[in-house]
C-alpha cells in the first residue's frame, strides 16, 4: 500500500474556521482561524507528508485573463486577517510546511504538486472546491470533510455526473458563482451534463453547435466559452523542482513553543493533546483525520447522533458519551478509547434503535434535523442592527448611569454600587434601614429587598442596575458582535435546554427587553433596505396546550370562540358577568393562569400579587375547581412523571426528574413544578420548531427568511414586495401547524423594526 501525501486547502480553511466557531476570542482578538489549524494539524499529528497551500496576495493570471473573476467576493474580514499570521506561527511550531507562490491559487499549486506525487504516493487532497475534483484519478482522491466522504474516480462520477477531466468543462458550461465565472446563458449543471455525456467536451460542442437546441445554440458564444474553460483548467505546470517529498516531510512539533502559544491564546482544551498518546494509531486515515473537528464540519452522521443524544437524554447536551453512559455504563467503557468517528459509527445504530423505541423518531428526522439546517441558514443571514441608534443609545444610558450613581452617592456617601457588601453597610449600617432578608454573605441587597426598603436611595439603586444591565447585556454586546454590513450572527443553540427550547449567544438575542422605561433596543433591530420585518408571535401558546392536553371543557369553549382567556378565568374565579371584570380580577386571573403552569403554589402567588396566603390558596382551589380536567391533567402528570422518572410532551420528547421522589422536600417540590411545566413549555417548544420548518419550505419561492426565533416568536425578514403574500403565509403555516382540537392563533405584525412589528 502507497504511503499518502496530504495536500491541505489553507485558503478556503482560513475561512471555514473563521465561520465555524462565531466570535472565539481571547482577551479580545479573534482565535477561530488559529485555533481550527491546531485542531486539524492535531488531528493530523500521525500524518508523515503534509503541505498547506494558501493563495497568493498578488494578482492571478486568471485576473488578468477576466477582469471579473472572483470580483463579487467581499474583502477578507479585518477579524479573519489579524490571525493569518499567527495561525502560520501555529503551522510552523507543528513542525508543518506552507506554500504560498505570488501570482498563483492554491489549487493550482495542489494541482502540480498532485501531478508531482501521484507517480510514488497516493495524494489525498483536503477541501470541499469542486475544481479540484477534475485531479482525481487511479493515484489522487479527494477527502470531503463536512460529509465525511472519500472520492474516488467512480464517486466522482457519481457526484458530477460526469468524469474528472470534464469537470473543467461543466464548470464553463454552467458556470461558477463563487469564482464569478458566469457560464452559458440557460444552461444549467443538467443540461451541461447532457451535453458533455453527447459530445465529451466544449470544442467538440462548439463544432456540432449547429446540431444543438435553438435556445442553447444561440446563448454559446465560442471565445467567451473558451475563455471560462482557460479559467476552470488547473495548472499543473508550475516550476516546483525545488520540492521534493523530502520537503515536505513533517518535522518533529516544538512542543514548547505550542504550549507558549496555546497557553497565549487559552486553547486549554488542546493542551493535553500536545503530548502523543502511546496508544495513537501510527498510521494516519481520513477516519482520524477530522476526529476534533469543529461544528462546521460535523459529518451528517455527527449530527444526527448528537441530536439523537439531546432526544434520548436533553441533560446530555448532545455529547454523545455521556449519552452512551446514560444508556449503558459498559457502552460508555468500549467507547471511551475510540476516536469521535469511530463512536459515532459504533453508536449510530445503538443511538437509533433506542430512538425508535421512545417513539422519538418523528422529532429526530422530521423536526430536529431538518432544523438544524435551517438554523444554520439563520446564523449566516443574520440579523440587521441600526449601529447608530445604538451608539446614541449607549451614550444615553452612560450619562443616566453617571446621574444615578451621582443621585446614589449625594445619599449614600462615595461607593461601589456594584458592591453588594459596601452596599449592605451604606444602606442597613450608615442609613440605618431595615435589612428584610439573610444571605450567606449578611443581608440580602437584591430586587425584592430594595423595593421593600422605604427610602428613595433603593429606587435609585434599581434603576442604577437596570441601567447598567441593559448597557453590559445588551447594547454593547449588539454593537460589539456586528458585523461590517450591521449584521447580528447569534449562534443557536439547539441541545442545551431541557425543555427542548431553542436558545441563542453571541449574542443572546432571545432575552431583549421588550418594554424599558430608558430606551427601547428593539427599535435598534431593523430590516435590510426595501425589506421588512414580519413579526409572529403564537397567542398564548402554552395555555392553549394545557386546554389541548387537559382537555377541560371550558378552556376549550374560551379557545375556541377566541374569547380573552383572562376575562373568561376572572368570570370564572369571581362569579360575575365579563362586562363586570376590571383591570385588578383580570390581573389576578392572568397572574393565575400563567403561575399554574409553572406549578405556582399559594405563597408564591401571595407574593406577587401582594395578598395573603389564605386568600391565594382560595383562589387555587377556586380555579380547580371551575377548571377540573386542567387539574386532573396536573395531577397524572405528577404521579406519571413519579412512577417512571421522566414526563413527555405531545411529541415523546422526555425530561427525566431524578429528585422527584427525593426526601428533600424542596428539591422534590421543585421538579414537581418543573415536571409539569416540562410538559406544557416543551410541547410549545416542539410545535414552533414543527413551524420552523413547515414555514422554511413555503417560503422556498420568496424573498423572505426566517432570522431569529424568540421561544413562541419567529422574525422573518421580507422584501417589501412580497411582504402582504408572505404575512398571509406565515400565519396559515403556524397555525394549521398541528391537528389540535384547541385553534392556534398567531398575532403578526410588519414593521421596518422589531418594535413597530410588534406593536
Amino acid at each position: 500500500m502507497k504511503e499518502k501525501v496530504y495536500l491541505i486547502d489553507g485558503s478556503s480553511f482560513l475561512y471555514r474556521f473563521f465561520y465555524a466557531i462565531k466570535n472565539l476570542s481571547y482577551n479580545n482578538f479573534p482565535t477561530s482561524v488559529i485555533f481550527g489549524f491546531a485542531r486539524l494539524l492535531l488531528s493530523l499529528k500521525d500524518a508523515k507528508y503534509i503541505l498547506i497551500c494558501f493563495d497568493s496576495k498578488e494578482k492571478t493570471f486568471r485576473k488578468e485573463l477576466f477582469d471579473d473573476y472572483k470580483k463579487q467576493r467581499p474583502p477578507i474580514p479585518d477579524d479573519l486577517a489579524i490571525q493569518i499570521e499567527p495561525t502560520k506561527e501555529i503551522i510552523k511550531a507543528f513542525g508543518v510546511k506552507y506554500l504560498e507562490l505570488a501570482g498563483f491559487e492554491a489549487d493550482d499549486i495542489i494541482a502540480t504538486l498532485a501531478n508531482k506525487f501521484k507517480k510514488d504516493f497516493d495524494v489525498v487532497i483536503v477541501t470541499q472546491d469542486k475544481d479540484l475534483f477534475q485531479l482525481v484519478d487511479d493515484n489522487v482522491f479527494i477527502f470531503d470533510p463536512v460529509k465525511n466522504i472519500t472520492y474516488d474516480y467512480k464517486k466522482t462520477i457519481e457526484k458530477f455526473g460526469v468524469k474528472p477531466q470534464q469537470i473543467s468543462d461543466l464548470l464553463a458550461l454552467a458556470g461558477d458563482s463563487s469564482d464569478g465565472i458566469p457560464g452559458v446563458e440557460n444552461i444549467g449543471p443538467k443540461t451541461a451534463v447532457k451535453l458533455l455525456t453527447s459530445y465529451g467536451d466544449i470544442n467538440s460542442i462548439i463544432k456540432n453547435k449547429d446540431r444543438l437546441p435553438q435556445k442553447i445554440k444561440e446563448n454559446i458564444d465560442e471565445e467567451k466559452l473558451k475563455l471560462y474553460k482557460s479559467l476552470t483548467i488547473l495548472d499543473k505546470n508550475i516550476n516546483f523542482d525545488n520540492i521534493t517529498i523530502d520537503s515536505i516531510k513533517k518535522s518533529e512539533p516544538d512542543l514548547e513553543l505550542l504550549t507558549k502559544l496555546f497557553k497565549q491564546y487559552n486553547f486549554k482544551s488542546l493542551m493535553d493533546k500536545l503530548v502523543p498518546n502511546k496508544n495513537n494509531n501510527k498510521n494516519c486515515n481520513q477516519a482520524n483525520l477530522f476526529d476534533e473537528q469543529l461544528p462546521s464540519y460535523q459529518t451528517d452522521d455527527s449530527v444526527l447522533l448528537e441530536l439523537a443524544a439531546y432526544l434520548i437524554q436533553p441533560k446530555t447536551a448532545g455529547n454523545i458519551d455521556k449519552c452512551a453512559l446514560f444508556i449503558d455504563k459498559g457502552l460508555y467503557e468500549k467507547v471511551s478509547e475510540m476516536t469521535y468517528s469511530q463512536k459515532v459509527s459504533y453508536l449510530k445504530p445503538i443511538f437509533l434503535d433506542f430512538i425508535k423505541k421512545l417513539g422519538l423518531e418523528f422529532l429526530l428526522f422530521e423536526v430536529e434535523l431538518p432544523l438544524s439546517k435551517i438554523l444554520k441558514k439563520m446564523e449566516k443571514e443574520g440579523i440587521g442592527v441600526d449601529i447608530e441608534k445604538l451608539k446614541q443609545y449607549r451614550e444615553t444610558i452612560n450619562k443616566l448611569i453617571q446621574e444615578k450613581r451621582s443621585s446614589i452617592e449625594s445619599i449614600t456617601g462615595s461607593i461601589n454600587i456594584n458592591s453588594p457588601k459596601e452596599l449592605q453597610v451604606a444602606l442597613f449600617e450608615k442609613l440605618g434601614l431595615k435589612p428584610t432578608k439573610k444571605n450567606k454573605t449578611g443581608f440580602s441587597t437584591d430586587s425584592d429587598t430594595l423595593e421593600q426598603l422605604d427610602h428613595p436611595v433603593a429606587k435609585l439603586i434599581i434603576e442604577y442596575r437596570i441601567l447598567t444591565k441593559l448597557l453590559s447585556t445588551y447594547i454593547e454586546p449588539l454593537i460589539k458582535n456586528a458585523d461590517k454590513n450591521n449584521r447580528i450572527h447569534t449562534t443557536f443553540n439547539q441541545t442545551l435546554t431541557l425543555t427542548g427550547r431553542l436558545s441563542s449567544s453571541n449574542p443572546n438575542m432571545q432575552n431583549l427587553p421588550l418594554d424599558n422605561p430608558f430606551v427601547n433596543i428593539r427599535e435598534a433591530i431593523v430590516a435590510k433596505k426595501d425589506f421588512s420585518l414580519i413579526c409572529a408571535d403564537y397567542s398564548q401558546i402554552e395555555l392553549r396546550v394545557l386546554a389541548e392536553l387537559s382537555k377541560d371543557p371550558i378552556l376549550l369553549e374560551i379557545f375556541k370562540k377566541d374569547l380573552d382567556i383572562h376575562t373568561q378565568t376572572a368570570v370564572e374565579l369571581f362569579n360575575i358577568l365579563p362586562e363586570m371584570v376590571d383591570s385588578h380580577t383580570r390581573r389576578i386571573a392572568k397572574t393565575i393562569n400563567f403561575g399554574i403552569i409553572y406549578g405556582m403554589g399559594a405563597q408564591s402567588l401571595a407574593k406577587t400579587l401582594s395578598i395573603p396566603a389564605q386568600k391565594a390558596s382560595e383562589y387555587i382551589q377556586r380555579y380547580f375547581e371551575r377548571f377540573s380536567k386542567a387539574k386532573e391533567f396536573i395531577d397524572e402528570t405528577l404521579k406519571e412523571t413519579k412512577n417512571l422518572g421522566y414526563t413527555q410532551t405531545y411529541f415523546n420528547r422526555r425530561r427525566y426528574f431524578e429528585n422527584i421522589n427525593s426526601p428533600n422536600k424542596k428539591l422534590a417540590e421543585f421538579e414537581k413544578r418543573a415536571a409539569v411545566n416540562a410538559k406544557i413549555q416543551g410541547t410549545a417548544a416542539d410545535i414552533i420548531k414543527i413551524a420552523m420548518v413547515k414555514l422554511d419550505k413555503a417560503l422556498e419561492n420568496f424573498d423572505a427568511k426566517i432570522i431569529l426565533q424568540i421561544h413562541d416568536e419567529l422574525l422573518i425578514e421580507c422584501s417589501d414586495a412580497q411582504v402582504e403574500e408572505v404575512k398571509d403565509i406565515v400565519k396559515n403555516s403556524m397555525e394549521k401547524v398541528v391537528n389540535f382540537e384547541v385553534p392556534l392563533k398567531v398575532n403578526i405584525g410588519i414593521g421596518k423594526n422589531w418594535h413597530e412589528a410588534k406593536t
